[in-house]
Order: C-alpha cells, then structure tokens, then sequence
C-alpha cells in the first residue's frame, strides 16, 4: 500500500507542551510533520426515511372532497424506497448470496430491516416490480 496525496480527512496532533522541560509549546515553530494513513470504510449511510401526505380539501363551490395524488409506487403506509430495493435485488443474482444470508447481510448495518422479513417472498415481489431476471 500507499499514502494516498489526496486524503479525506487530515487530523493534526500537536504537542502542547514540551517533552524536555514541560513548558508550554503553543507559539512555537513548527519544524516537521510525520504522516501516517490508514484506510477504513466509512460508516454504513442512514436511513432516509420520507413521509409523503396526502391533504384532503374541500371545494367551495361544489362542496366535494379532493385529496392529493401519492407519487406513483407510493401504495402502502410503510415500504421499502427504490434504492433499498435495488441493492437487495443486487445482492441475491449477481453476488449469489443467499436469501437468509442477505438478511442478515442488511440488517446488521441497517437497521431498517424487520427480523421477520420474508426473503423469497419479499424478492420474488421485487424481480416481479424491477422485472429482474435471475
């Protein structure tokens, strides 16, 4: 491995005092650095979690009820979005990773989910939606 010349993040550790003799270091010359890297993943994303609202109204004129459309594949009060069902539909057919496997794959850094979940009925829906062919 290499250091890398672009890092993400640079952490500076100055001393504060001096080593010989104890006295105090904050306006003194700075006359080397010494780097070290180590390479890590970052920390696994959060959860966005959107709530869509439907507001009813009433007309005025007619006095009849309206409410606002739901974006289209927003049909159940609680659902996974398109970006967690991709990469779960990623996971079984092109990593061959099985379904048990993957449940526990996703809910150990997410915790969105549910022990419970289905894996081949919750799959089968997905290759049925996303018309995945595995």
């Amino acid at each position: 491995m290499e250091q890398s010349s672009n890092p993400d993040h640079i952490e500076t550790h100055s001393p504060e005092v001096c080593s010989c003799c104890g006295r105090s270091l904050q306006n003194g010359a700075i006359i080397g650095i010494e780097k070290r890297q180590f390479f890590d993943l970052p920390p696994p994303p959060s959860i966005e979690i959107i709530e869509h609202q439907s507001l009813t109204k009433d007309c005025t004129h007619c006095g009849g009820k309206s409410s606002g459309p739901f974006p289209q594949g927003v049909t159940q009060p609680i659902q996974y979005g398109s970006k967690i069902k991709a990469n779960l539909s990623y996971l079984v057919p092109y990593q061959f990773i099985p379904y048990d496997r993957t449940t526990e794959a996703c809910y150990d850094p997410f915790w969105y989910l549910h022990q419970s979940w289905n894996n081949y009925q919750y799959y089968s829906h997905i290759v049925r939606e996303t018309h995945i062919v595995s």
